[in-house]
């Protein structure tokens, strides 16, 4: 059985974190953008998921009043498809019982990652033109996408 933990980002993690974020993401993130997750008081906040001690992927999401914002989540390619995604967006919706909403903007091609946001609850209500910039200098769209707490607590 695989064992699974979810911790928060700390500084030593930049060491696998900054390859995995350059391997997954067309305009990745840098350092500087992961720094803000262990700043004391930050809104910002980070956790990392590992199986069997190894890291497999990581989740960072902003919180402002009675909002979180899902900043960025990426899983390893051989570790997709199963259910880390969905660990991590738990571990995002648990963390804080007093988020009314969270949002989130996602490129509007990635459908993998639509459709698991939607099967948590996820809508999308609007779409922003040309919001990604690729590397090449093309544009490509993103859903915002919005989730409410229900009445009885639960982020479902």
């Amino acid at each position: 059985m695989n064992a699974v933990t979810i911790d928060p980002l700390t500084r030593a993690d930049l060491d696998w974190l900054l390859p995995l974020e350059a391997a997954c993401q067309t305009m990745p993130w840098q350092a500087d953008h992961f720094v803000a997750c262990w700043q004391p008081n930050a809104c910002q906040r980070g956790w990392a998921l590992r199986c069997n001690h190894s890291p497999v992927g990581y989740l960072v999401g902003l919180w402002v009043t009675d909002e979180a914002h899902l900043l960025n989540l990426v899983v390893a390619q051989p570790y997709r498809r199963q259910g880390f995604g969905a660990r991590l967006l738990a571990h995002f919706f648990a963390h804080n019982q007093e988020t009314a909403t969270f949002w989130l903007e996602v490129r509007a091609d990635n459908r993998p990652a639509i459709g698991l946001y939607e099967r948590h609850g996820f809508q999308r209500v609007a779409l922003r033109k040309a919001y990604y910039r690729l590397p090449d200098g093309q544009r490509i769209d993103a859903w915002v996408m919005r989730k409410d707490r229900t009445a009885d607590g639960s982020a479902r």
